[in-house]
């Protein structure tokens, strides 16, 4: 009976921590998407901050930056939560919004290379 017991027990806490864990990634992942969003608003309201009415030439670059980096993320949104998960990222905010940062760059230089040929 008591070799019976403790497998048992074994198992029964082995369950327990794969149900928490997929739970705490459901949650993650609703935080991630929470979290591009919100950077997906704030790059399109600093795109959208002088409307057209701006002759400063280094604003007018940063709006457009802005202006991609919104479409980028909106149009990666479910891959970029992935790669945050796959790399343990975290809830840290300046750790989100490092990852989301280098994924913009890393996939713009890629891009700007491609053209440069």
């Amino acid at each position: 009976m008591k070799k019976m017991i403790i497998p048992s027990i074994v198992f029964l806490g082995i369950l327990v921590l794969a149900v928490s864990a997929s739970g705490d990634e459901a949650q993650l992942t609703n935080y991630y998407n929470d979290c591009i969003s919100q950077k997906i608003d704030d790059c399109r309201r600093t795109a959208n901050i002088f409307d057209g009415v701006c002759n400063n030439s280094c604003m007018r670059k940063l709006m457009e930056m802005r202006a991609s980096q919104a479409k980028f993320y909106n149009n990666n949104k479910s891959e970029l939560v992935n790669r945050m998960l796959l790399h343990d990222i975290g809830k840290k905010l300046y750790k989100i919004d490092y990852f989301l940062i280098s994924q913009f760059k890393e996939k713009n230089q890629s891009s700007q290379s491609y053209t440069q040929k």
